[in-house]
């Protein structure tokens, strides 16, 4: 895949939420030019793995 062809990243924001049992956990949104060939497949305390497509 070419360097143009790539997605690229545009925006990237991040605000914190309550979450179940009164715990707060970051919320993170990554906007990009088109979606990436990444998916979330588990997150596992404070890691978040992704895997390709």
């Amino acid at each position: 895949m070419s360097c143009r062809e790539m997605p690229r990243i545009t925006n990237l924001w991040s605000k914190v939420v309550d979450g179940e049992n009164g715990a707060w956990f970051s919320k993170v949104v990554i906007e990009s030019t088109r979606s990436y060939p990444y998916t979330l497949s588990r997150v596992a305390a404070l890691l978040s793995i992704c895997r390709r497509e």
